[in-house]
């Protein structure tokens, strides 16, 4: 199982604009490598993918019967793709700056969804004011936490709370 969850890892990560198709098909290789799979072909066609959308196709069809097709959805894939962003940005690898032009592209890319738009105003003033700073960072927590342990769309949204990212809106 932590296999698969390497290639999930990945294919969320690609899904949502900050991935790199060669981590699939180096999964897929290893894979092939050890011997594990059999002959499955999707994995031996992930393994010979060159393009991203090739990467995607045959990526969602492996994920797809091994955790279920609701583990492709588009906000679960940004939602895991923030948590990676965080884990980056409390390392130092990302910056307000950089975490801005992402956001604000991921926004787009799911056509403004609720549980987004706070992070994204926040994200454009925190450089501002710490207040503001502070204010980013505890909804940046707040909403990472939320996918970290979410494993659908669904299990976020029952869980995700406007009022406590209301408390943290710097507007």
């Amino acid at each position: 199982m932590e296999a698969i969850n390497q290639l999930e890892r990945s294919y969320f990560l690609l899904k949502a604009g900050g991935g790199d198709i060669h981590d699939c098909v180096k999964w897929a290789l290893e894979r092939l490598r050890r011997d594990e799979e059999g002959n499955d072909t999707d994995i031996v066609l992930l393994a010979a993918s060159a393009t991203r959308y090739e990467v995607l196709t045959f990526a969602e069809h492996v994920i797809g019967r091994y955790c279920g097709y609701q583990s492709l959805d588009e906000q679960l894939a940004a939602g895991k793709y923030l948590v990676a962003l965080r884990q980056d940005y409390l390392r130092g690898i990302e910056n307000l700056h950089s975490l801005e032009n992402k956001l604000q592209g991921l926004n787009e890319r799911l056509r403004f969804p609720r549980w987004l738009g706070v992070l994204c105003g926040n994200c454009r003033f925190a450089g501002k004011a710490r207040h503001h700073r502070e204010l980013f960072e505890k909804e940046f927590a707040y909403v990472t936490r939320l996918w970290a342990v979410s494993m659908s769309r669904h299990q976020f949204e029952a869980r995700y709370k406007p009022s406590i990212s209301r408390q943290h809106n710097i507007l």
